[in-house]
């Protein structure tokens, strides 16, 4: 208020305070009374004769104009009373000074009322003639303009109307907080005793009572019976050029919206949709404000009726992302696993080649020797399982199993393996007993390693690999040793819940495993020891199991028998005999390969993998450290540390 007081003037001012204490506007009070802004008196006022012959009111009459020059007066134009005035320019003031009126007639002559300029900071702002006197600047240099009250019973007469001064551009509230209106009056419709209030510019008058310019204002002109309310919080209609009130939505209106919160909006914020364009819901708004339709049609996000079809549009749109995000991450993954699998093929390549370009160390024996070291494994344990008088026709009887596990196991208690296990395949549980008593005997250890050899029949059920025990009968899965379950529970092996609950042992960390199956194959659509099959679980990746498989022939083929019994196979003398080579895996599956592919003119091939781990560094065979510390020898051409591997015999020169 005392901003207010300050603009507008001492009388303006004094007009809010009293209007906040009371609340009576009507009180015919001394205090209400001098409160009011009524204008000031002219600062000068000036007498002057009055023309009255005929053509007084454009100061040509018969007697006014030869005598005004006459007597070096000036002769002014009619005045409200359409009287024309003969003044003395002496008593005229400055026009650059003060703003004159010719005024009422006084005594028989005209009263030239004028009213001051005021100077501030370099500015001149004029006074406003309001009434019967003067609407003077405020000490700042505002100026303030001429308006007029409601009916007031004022000065102890009658209620009527008042002139008065105000702010210039005052808003609504600060005319009815001053009762000075710069519009004229009306009635208040929104209070229930529809007090009198200020109207806006854009309530023009009409003539049919009914309607009105702004239905939508508060304050109407003459009657209520044209006031629409608005349901939420009044606005500013931009689109109209007197401003007319409108009604909000409740949220705060898009730049679009022509109904903006108030009249700076229209200027700073509101922006107007061009001439062809039609007004539409923006349905990606959670208000649903309004947007612009190019040529009246729908776009992606704005429509012309309600939202429901760009619901459905939008519903499509993510299940349609949806999907091709999923056939994206699908067609990802496959071509990950090509790319790796690719890229460990080629890896091995590179390793092989690498490998073969090593310089080679002579031995005392005279062997060549590689300096790739070779893993000392702490315990070395063979599991022999043979299965050979079979009970079902179907199978047939085999010659060579009994003899190919007594091969091995001779072979590899030769050669100083810790733990040798024959065991008859007579049925699928003395196959999974082998099993557990040849794990069990590597419980606790790290980098052991686990040769598995099978001699027997193998049939492929339902994409996977069986090993048939001697009591098995065609077709029925479940007298059959399943060697992808094997396989998966190996290598979890490093696992204490696996390793207790499978195989009744304590977890064992790295372990090597090898299996030599002496079976035939049938084509198969899946390989029972792909690292991506489904179950397998990657914790403590570290100490995980490490798996190498070695079959007699491929996938659809059959391995060879002797055709006396007592004798053994091609696969597994080949195999015993490279036992005695002190080389890397890989190398003995090349040469158990080579020398089959060679005995059986071409007709059996070894297929081998190395399904999980690197085995770089493993033979089957001790390696030569290993064994000189095993007996207590140290003589060597090498260090102890070398650990060589030994690859072929030096040609003899």
């Amino acid at each position: 208020f005392c901003l207010a007081a300050d603009f507008l003037g001492p009388s303006a001012g004094a007009s809010l305070t009293v209007r906040d204490a009371g609340n009576d506007l009507f009180a015919p009070s001394t205090a209400v009374a001098k409160s009011f802004p009524y204008p000031d008196d002219f600062d000068r006022v000036s007498y002057c004769e009055t023309c009255d012959g005929d053509g007084a009111r454009i100061c040509n009459s018969s007697d006014c104009k030869p005598r005004c020059p006459a007597e070096g007066k000036q002769c002014f134009k009619a005045n409200r009373f359409k009287l024309g005035c003969c003044c003395d320019p002496q008593k005229v003031p400055p026009e650059e000074t003060f703003k004159c009126r010719s005024g009422a007639k006084t005594s028989g002559n005209c009263m030239l009322e004028c009213c001051k300029a005021t100077k501030y900071a370099g500015r001149t702002t004029w006074g406003t003639i309001c009434g019967d006197g003067c609407c003077k600047p405020s000490n700042h240099g505002a100026q303030l303009q001429c308006g007029s009250s409601w009916p007031l019973p004022l000065r102890g007469g009658k209620a009527r109307r008042h002139p008065c001064c105000i702010l210039k551009g005052a808003t609504q509230d600060h005319q009815i907080g001053a009762r000075c209106c710069l519009h004229g009056d009306g009635l208040n419709c929104s209070s229930p005793q529809q007090e009198p209030c200020c109207l806006l510019p854009s309530t023009g008058a009409m003539h049919n009572k009914s309607r009105s310019a702004d239905p939508h204002a508060v304050c109407q002109r003459i009657s209520c019976a044209a006031y629409v309310p608005c349901q939420t919080a009044r606005g500013v209609d931009c689109s109209s050029r007197k401003h007319t009130v409108c009604c909000l939505k409740g949220y705060q209106p898009s730049i679009h919206d022509p109904c903006q919160a108030s009249v700076q909006d229209c200027s700073n914020r509101y922006v107007a949709c061009n001439t062809a364009d039609e007004l539409g819901i923006d349905c990606s708004s959670t208000i649903k404000g309004v947007c612009c339709l190019p040529a009246g049609k729908d776009t992606a996000t704005c429509r012309r009726g309600d939202c429901e079809a760009y619901k459905k549009d939008q519903t499509i749109s993510f299940w349609r992302n949806v999907s091709l995000g999923c056939i994206a991450a699908i067609v990802l993954l496959v071509v990950c696993k090509v790319c790796y699998q690719r890229f460990r093929r080629w890896y091995r390549t590179l390793i092989d080649h690498f490998e073969h370009l090593r310089p080679s160390l002579l031995l005392s024996s005279g062997e060549l020797a590689s300096t790739v070291p070779l893993v000392e494994h702490p315990k070395r344990v063979l599991l022999a399982i043979f299965c050979q008088n079979y009970r079902d026709t179907t199978y047939g009887q085999l010659r060579t199993p009994s003899s190919d596990a007594d091969l091995i196991a001779e072979g590899c208690d030769s050669i100083g393996y810790d733990k040798v296990i024959k065991v008859q395949g007579s049925s699928r549980a003395a196959m999974v007993e082998g099993f557990r008593q040849a794990v069990q005997e590597l419980a606790g250890t790290k980098q052991g390693l686990l040769l598995v050899s099978f001699s027997g029949h193998a049939v492929e059920m339902n994409s996977k690999m069986m090993w048939a025990p001697e009591d098995a009968k065609h077709g029925d899965i479940a007298l059959h040793f399943d060697v992808a379950s094997l396989c998966h529970d190996l290598m979890e092996f490093h696992m204490v819940d696996v390793s207790s609950g499978r195989f009744g042992a304590g977890a064992a960390k790295n372990l090597f495993v090898v299996i030599l199956a002496d079976c035939c194959r049938e084509q198969v659509d899946s390989s029972h020891c792909d690292p991506f099959r489904e179950g397998r679980r990657w914790r403590r990746r570290r100490d995980r199991p490490s798996l190498y498989i070695i079959y007699a022939c491929g996938p659809g083929l059959k391995a060879r028998d002797v055709a006396a019994s007592g004798q053994c196979s091609p696969f597994m003398q080949h195999v015993v005999e490279q036992l005695w080579v002190n080389q890397r895996l890989s190398c003995f599956a090349d040469k158990v390969a080579a020398n089959l592919n060679r005995t059986t003119d071409m007709y059996q091939e070894v297929w081998h993998r190395e399904c999980c781990g690197d085995f770089q560094g493993v033979s089957l065979a001790i390696p030569l450290t290993e064994a000189r510390l095993r007996s207590g020898s140290g003589s060597s051409m090498l260090t102890e540390n070398s650990q060589p591997e030994v690859t072929a015999r030096r040609p003899s020169v």
